[in-house]
C-alpha cells in the first residue's frame, strides 16, 4: 500500500535509524508507529489502542483500527493537545497519524461556512443597496443610522472573507486531518472573527436604535426616545466590555493561538463567550419588543398586520439563531477539535448578523418596493388632534364618480427626519374609522403635532 511507503519514510526520519527506506517498509509494526511519536504522544496512542483492542501485529489491521474510529483520533487529538507543550511534537504526532491515514475517507464540511459565506454576501449586499438607494431617492441623503449600518454591512463582507479563508485552510475538518503549519493561521483567524463578530453585531443593533430615536424622537413619544438613548447605552458598555475581555483573554495574546508560549495568564475563553452569548440573545429580545408599546396603539389593516407580522418574524429568527448558537457554545467548553465543531457556531453567528441586518434594513426599504410593487403596502397611518394629546385613525376615501377631483385630491409627500409620509388631505370632512367627522386643519398650530397632522410610518 502506498500509505506504508510514506509511513516507512515518515518513520526514517523520525527514528532516525540507519536503515533503507525501502526495507523499512516490509519491516514496519505497529509498535515502530508508537515508537516514532514524540514520548508525549506514546501514552495518548498507546491509551486509544488499549481501549479499541488494535491488533499490534498487522499493520493495515492497526491502521484500519486506528483510522476508522473517529471516537479514538478524537481522544488522541485532545491528548496530544493537552500533553504535548511544543508545536512540533504536536506537528510529528499527528503527521505520523495522517500518513498512517492517508487512504481512509475523512469526514469534511469545509463546503458549510463556503456557501454560508457567499449566501450571506448575496443577502446582505442587495439589502443594504436597496436601502441606501430608498434613502438617496426619497430624502436625497443618509442619515447617521444608515452610516452605522453601512459600516456594518463591510465589517459583514469582512467577516465572510475570513470565513471563506478558514475554510481553505481547515476550517470543517477534524484538527487532526488538517496540516499542521495552517494551525496557527487558523487560530489567529478565529480570534480575529471573535473580535469582528462583536463589532458587526454591535453596530448592527445601534443602527436599529438609531432608527428608532429618529423616529420616535418627537412630540408624546419623548419618553420613548429616552428609553431608546438608554438603550444604545447600555449596548454601548456591554459591547466594549465583551471586546475587552475577548482582546485581553491572554498575556501575551500570543497565547491565544499559539499553544507552546509556557505559562500564559488567560481567562476562561468559554466562559466569556457564554457570557457573551447570553448577553447578545438579550439585546436581541429588547431590540424585538422595543417598539410593540407604540405600535401596539395602532389600528391597522390585514395587510399591514402581515406587514408587521413578518418584520417580527425576521427579528425573532435572529432571537432563534442567536438561541442555537448558544447552544452549540456551551458544548464547546474543554474541545479540541475546533476547526470542526466550531462550524456550527460560526453558521449561526452569520445568520443571526443576517437577521440583524435585514429587520434593520426594512422599514427604509419601504418606499423602494411600494414603488417597484405597488401591492407592497405597509405604512401605517394615524391623525392627532390639534392638542396632540390623543390620536384618532383617519381614512381617506376614494372620490365617487360625479365628485370634483379637486375637493377629493390626497398627496403625500415624505418626511425626511422621521422616516414617514406626511399625508396631505383635502379640507373636507373625512369618515373616521368610527364614522366621526374629522376636519383638517390648515390654521397654525401651537401643538406638538403642528406639521405632523397625518402621518404614515414606514413599517
Amino acid at each position: 500500500m502506498l500509505f506504508l511507503k510514506q509511513l516507512a519514510t515518515l518513520l526514517v526520519f523520525a527514528m532516525a535509524p540507519a536503515v533503507n527506506a525501502q526495507n523499512a517498509t516490509t519491516a514496519i509494526t505497529p509498535i515502530m508507529v508508537i515508537g516514532a511519536m514524540p514520548q508525549c504522544a506514546q501514552v495518548c496512542l498507546v491509551a486509544g489502542i488499549e481501549t479499541a483492542s488494535c491488533s499490534m501485529t498487522d499493520i493495515s489491521a492497526f491502521a484500519d483500527c486506528v483510522c476508522l474510529n473517529v471516537g479514538l483520533q478524537s481522544d488522541f487529538n485532545k491528548c496530544v493537545q493537552d500533553s504535548c507543550a511544543s508545536m512540533t511534537d504536536w506537528g510529528t504526532a499527528l503527521g505520523i497519524e495522517g500518513v498512517l491515514c492517508e487512504a481512509y475517507p475523512k469526514e469534511d464540511r469545509t463546503s458549510v461556512p463556503l456557501i454560508a459565506a457567499i449566501v450571506g454576501i448575496a443577502i446582505v449586499v442587495p439589502c443594504v443597496a436597496a436601502r441606501l438607494a430608498s434613502r438617496l431617492r426619497y430624502t436625497g441623503r443618509l442619515w447617521p443610522d444608515d452610516w452605522v449600518m453601512i459600516f456594518t454591512a463591510i465589517v459583514f463582507l469582512g467577516l465572510a472573507a475570513i470565513l471563506i479563508v478558514s475554510a481553505r485552510l481547515g476550517l470543517g475538518v477534524h484538527f487532526w486531518n488538517m496540516k499542521i503549519e495552517n494551525a496557527i493561521p487558523l487560530m489567529q483567524i478565529f480570534f480575529a472573527s471573535q473580535v469582528m463578530y462583536i463589532v458587526v453585531t454591535f453596530a448592527g443593533k445601534l443602527a436599529i436604535l438609531l432608527l428608532f430615536l429618529r423616529i420616535f424622537d418627537t412630540g408624546s413619544k419623548k419618553t420613548f426616545a429616552r428609553v431608546i438613548k438608554v438603550c444604545i447605552v447600555l449596548q454601548c458598555l456591554d459591547s466594549l466590555t465583551y471586546l475587552c475581555l475577548i482582546v485581553t483573554e491572554c498575556i501575551p495574546i500570543s497565547a491565544v493561538w499559539d499553544k507552546s508560549i509556557t505559562s500564559p495568564k488567560c481567562l476562561d475563553l468559554h466562559a466569556i463567550s457564554v457570557a457573551g452569548a447570553i448577553s447578545s440573545m438579550t439585546t436581541d429580545v429588547i431590540l424585538m419588543v422595543l417598539p410593540i408599546p407604540v405600535l401596539w396603539t395602532l389600528q391597522v389593516s390585514r395587510a399591514k398586520r402581515i406587514g408587521l407580522v413578518f418584520l417580527f418574524a425576521v427579528a425573532s429568527l435572529g432571537i432563534v439563531a442567536s438561541a442555537v448558537r448558544f447552544s452549540y457554545l456551551v458544548k464547546l467548553n474543554g474541545d479540541t477539535d475546533e476547526t470542526w465543531n466550531n462550524v456550527d457556531v460560526t453558521i449561526w453567528s452569520l445568520v443571526e448578523i443576517l437577521c440583524t441586518i435585514v429587520c434593520g434594513s426594512i422599514p427604509a426599504m419601504k418606499p423602494l418596493l411600494t414603488r417597484a410593487v405597488p401591492t407592497v403596502n405597509l405604512s401605517i397611518s394615524w391623525q392627532r388632534n390639534s392638542k396632540g394629546s390623543s390620536n384618532q385613525y383617519a381614512k381617506a376615501s376614494q372620490p365617487s364618480t360625479g365628485t370634483s377631483q379637486s375637493s377629493h385630491s390626497h398627496s403625500r409627500s415624505y418626511d425626511q427626519k422621521s422616516d414617514i409620509w406626511l399625508e396631505s388631505l383635502p379640507s373636507t370632512n373625512i369618515q373616521g374609522p368610527w364614522k366621526t367627522p374629522i376636519r383638517s386643519h390648515t390654521g397654525p398650530r401651537h401643538a406638538e403635532s403642528q406639521d405632523r397632522l397625518y402621518k404614515g410610518y414606514e413599517i
